[in-house]
């Protein structure tokens, strides 16, 4: 891994490209971006027991997916002491930018969604990795072929190296400290299996299966996954079953694999614009 040190005069030639609470990102000169953490966050993964700088220095060795930007540069301070990395850039478009500029008829593309889905669970799988924020939708890029690359290297779970956080779509972090999501302090890859159903629902039907076991207000009614089966009218055993061992510790989730594209053979949706809610669908799916 090369090593840079970020002077003054380098500074300068940066462009900002966004702030967030962990870290500064820039556009460097010849493309690449430039990751810059916050003192307070490397502290933080320090007393974590998190090696960043090794993690870096490392990512040559782990086995990944080409899909991701893995870092090119480690960088220093002028007192040498590690604070970042540069990286390739990813093409396309963020996939929340994506999901904002879809036309109705590509809301209502269950190939669309098998695709773009199918490619997802094929990063994870070619990965020696687990990916504790995939649901963090501005981390996967995406270009006009539904072409995927995913970035944040620095988010994945590689080797021995814990993380400092999981995607807060995957709700509450204490439900995962059991045998099922988690060896030896670390994460196993049926954290990446659910992830990648709850994003599917999220972005395929628009419905939040974190609502299972929850309260309607109005009734009080426990909410069950079978509620959201029957109002989204899948009648698929396969996919339904897949589904259903999110919701169970004591079996080993599942990818959804094939079962993408069986319900896009089966069914056709339809997407119907919220009156009260600009930017929401209400989908239903139907037996072709």
């Amino acid at each position: 891994m090369k090593k840079r040190i970020l002077t003054r005069n380098l500074i300068n030639n940066l462009t900002l490209y966004k702030t967030t609470g962990n870290a500064t990102i820039f556009k460097m000169k010849n493309g690449d971006i430039l990751k810059i953490f916050s003192p307070f966050y490397l502290t933080m993964a320090k007393i974590g027991g998190i090696n960043l700088e090794k993690k870096i220095e490392d990512s040559e060795k782990v086995k990944l997916s080409d899909e991701i930007k893995k870092p090119v540069m480690s960088f220093y301070d002028e007192k040498n002491t590690f604070i970042g990395y540069s990286c390739n850039p990813a093409t396309g478009i963020s996939y929340n930018e994506r999901e904002d500029m879809l036309s109705l008829s590509q809301r209502e593309d269950l190939y669309m969604y098998g695709d773009i889905f199918t490619k997802l669970e094929k990063i994870v799988k070619e990965s020696d990795a687990v990916f504790p924020d995939l649901c963090t939708c501005d981390n996967i890029f995406i270009d006009e072929n539904n072409n995927i690359q995913l970035i944040d290297y620095d988010g994945l779970q590689v080797g021995n190296q814990k993380v400092m956080q999981i995607s807060t779509t995957l709700g509450d972090d204490r439900m995962y400290y059991n045998s099922k999501y988690m060896k030896n302090d670390l994460f196993t890859k049926n954290l990446d299996k659910k992830s990648l159903i709850l994003l599917y629902f999220l972005s395929a039907f628009n419905t939040n299966l974190n609502m299972v076991g929850k309260k309607i207000p109005e009734t009080g009614e426990i909410i069950t996954l079978d509620m959201f089966f029957e109002f989204l009218g899948i009648e698929d055993y396969d996919f339904m079953n897949k589904v259903s061992k999110i919701f169970n510790d004591k079996v080993e989730n599942e990818y959804l694999g094939e079962s993408l594209y069986d319900i896009a053979e089966s069914y056709n949706m339809i997407a119907i614009p919220a009156p009260m809610r600009k930017g929401y669908y209400v989908k239903r799916l139907t037996r072709k």
